[in-house]
């Protein structure tokens, strides 16, 4: 067939049929759908890891927008709004 041809050289396409019905028989296959089942899993942590990203991404715009709305002249001072937790409680 023509698309055999095609086929790049890997590891893989050395297998027989024989061969690959054997090692499904045997433990491969579960081997397989486990690997397969993470794999599965990591893709649904790439898409959480792009939202949060893209949230990021999404806070700083907000924030440049409103400093670049501000009037000429207008002093704006930027502080840690976790400062106050910072101090030590005075008794």
């Amino acid at each position: 067939m023509a698309w055999q041809s095609d086929r790049p050289d890997t590891p893989v396409s050395a297998l027989t049929v024989d061969r690959v019905r054997q090692l499904l028989a045997g433990e491969a296959r579960e081997q397989l759908t486990d690997l397969i089942a993470e794999d599965s899993a990591g893709g649904h942590q790439l898409k959480r890891l792009e939202q949060i990203e893209k949230m990021i991404l999404l806070h700083k715009n907000l924030v440049l927008t409103q400093v670049a709305a501000l009037p000429r002249g207008a002093h704006r001072e930027l502080r840690d709004p976790f400062e106050e937790k910072k101090r030590p409680w005075l008794f």
